[in-house]
């Protein structure tokens, strides 16, 4: 079946259920998760998802052609956050976007990831941590700290 097609299916109103068996029908890894409606994904083989996670409305994962994303498990992630594998190097100034770049992100257990965050490229969040809403995450962040701003920084330890 086309991703496409996939993609158009999965965002029906259906259940939680059956959007997780075409997400793993289509290659995710997807274990007992709940992910809502308007859920954008590009390469469902480059996704897993953990036990009891839960993806709200409107997410984008965008792992491009080399990305992975890795969710664990009791991970809750709110409405419009963007989770990107791909950025580019800058480039002279008669293309700034230079050579692309890719990498891994991994999301471990127990964290939550507010309202509008975007994580970039390489980025591991530590397990039971809190990405304040709004939040652009550039760096790896910690186990049990809360971070928030642009670019995330340590606000305080949990």
């Amino acid at each position: 079946m086309k991703l496409a097609f996939l993609m158009w299916l999965i965002n029906l109103p259906i259940s939680y259920v059956l959007r997780m068996k075409l997400l793993n029908y289509a290659g995710a890894k997807v274990n007992n998760a709940k992910i809502r409606r308007l859920f954008f994904l590009d390469h469902p083989t480059r996704l897993s998802i953990g036990d009891q996670s839960f993806i709200n409305y409107f997410c984008h994962i965008h792992c491009g052609d080399y990305g992975h994303v890795s969710i664990g498990k009791n991970v809750f992630i709110g409405p419009d956050v963007k989770l990107c594998c791909v950025s580019h190097e800058v480039g002279d100034n008669s293309k700034r976007a230079g050579k692309a770049l890719s990498g891994d992100i991994v999301i471990e257990d127990g964290v939550w990831i507010g309202i509008g965050s975007i994580i970039l490229p390489g980025v591991q969040i530590g397990t039971g941590s809190v990405v304040a809403a709004g939040s652009v995450v550039t760096k790896n962040v910690p186990s049990d700290v809360l971070v928030g701003g642009c670019p995330a920084k340590v606000i305080r330890q949990l």
